[in-house]
């Protein structure tokens, strides 16, 4: 115990000459606040995100059931309809090259945020996590809209790519924000989480899908971007983006938000871990490379795989197929079978 408060000490000082903080930094309830009020604004925190988990499963599956009318309304042709499901992809992979910068210039909050209006891979970095999170949600409402408003196809297209846009955004800063924030004790289960309730969006747009219009589809699908991006605005940005960008008193403020009073073992890992990243490349490392490539090598295949034309056109894959059941039916068993194991895995983990 004599050895744990001699190495937060020397952190504490450090904090308190860099920000001009005091012992002041302790919040004034923290005789009253008990550390269960934190865990349960952390958690609170995380079920807002999932709604951007939500919104990236409803963008994902909305041209399987939502052609169907689109071609009777705007008479998409063949060529048409291809063009409309793999524009998402489009959107998306602009969407993560500029989301990897923005959680860290604005934070993993604001990413999440900005992901419903632009994107995300440079945008994490940034502008921060929240700030992303909210731009996705905004991105998402925006896409939505032109969908909705479509008097065209060609307006169809352009919804469809700024929903894709937000969709690159999500992916990327989502599980940064979410890992940043939530302890490692239970940071595995809340990020595999997030894929269950994706799988869950995309059953839910297959369950819609088959008693709605393409118009009243984008506006149910537009609904988990609004809640997201309203709750967003309430919560903390990551306290580990904060403190690398140099705004230390901010960092403690969030580690207050989502810890709670008692902070200095948390703000001793995080300045350590900070410290042990700097002039830190793959290249000088290679048993964490080599297996970070496999991965990446397992992920580039996946994708390559044909997985999103599947889940794109599932509805008229069925229907080609002459299956005994109706498309909308049998495309409902993709996404259900997927959450059932999904949801196994997670409870199991």
């Amino acid at each position: 115990m004599e050895k744990e408060k001699c190495s937060v000490l020397p952190v504490r000082l450090t904090i308190i000459a860099q920000t001009g903080l005091t012992d002041s930094v302790e919040p004034l309830t923290q005789a009253s606040e008990s550390p269960s009020a934190a865990k349960r604004r952390l958690y609170l925190s995380i079920c807002i995100l999932y709604f951007s988990s939500l919104a990236f499963g409803n963008a994902s599956a909305y041209s399987s059931p939502a052609l169907c009318d689109i071609r009777q309304r705007m008479g998409f042709t063949a060529e048409d309809s291809d063009w409309f499901g793999t524009l998402l992809n489009i959107g998306a992979t602009f969407g993560g090259l500029a989301a990897g910068g923005l959680i860290n210039l604005i934070g993993r909050k604001r990413t999440i945020l900005l992901a419903s209006c632009l994107a995300a891979g440079g945008l994490i970095n940034l502008i921060g996590r929240k700030r992303t999170i909210l731009l996705a949600s905004c991105a998402f409402v925006g896409g939505w809209g032109f969908t909705i408003a479509a008097v065209s196809p060609s307006m169809l297209f352009v919804g469809r790519f700024i929903v894709g846009f937000a969709v690159g955004l999500v992916a990327l800063a989502l599980p940064v924000f979410i890992s940043e924030i939530c302890p490692s004790s239970s940071r595995g289960v809340l990020c595999a989480a997030s894929t269950v309730i994706l799988t869950a969006g995309i059953l839910q747009t297959f369950v819609l899908g088959k008693y709605l219009g393409y118009i009243m589809l984008a506006l149910a699908s537009m609904l988990p971007s609004i809640v997201c991006g309203v709750g967003v605005c309430f919560i903390h940005e990551s306290p580990r983006w904060l403190y690398q960008k140099g705004r230390k008193d901010q960092a403690v403020e969030a580690l207050h938000f989502y810890v709670g009073p008692k902070i200095e073992a948390e703000l001793c890992v995080l300045k350590e871990s900070l410290d042990a990243t700097e002039g830190f490349t793959l290249a000088d490392i290679p048993y964490i490379y080599k297996p970070f490539l496999c991965t990446l090598l397992a992920m580039f295949l996946q994708q390559y795989s044909g997985i999103c034309i599947l889940l794109y056109f599932t509805h008229d894959i069925f229907e080609s197929a002459g299956s005994t059941l109706s498309a909308a039916d049998s495309s409902r068993h993709v996404p259900a079978t997927v959450l059932r194991d999904l949801h196994s895995f997670v409870l199991h983990s």
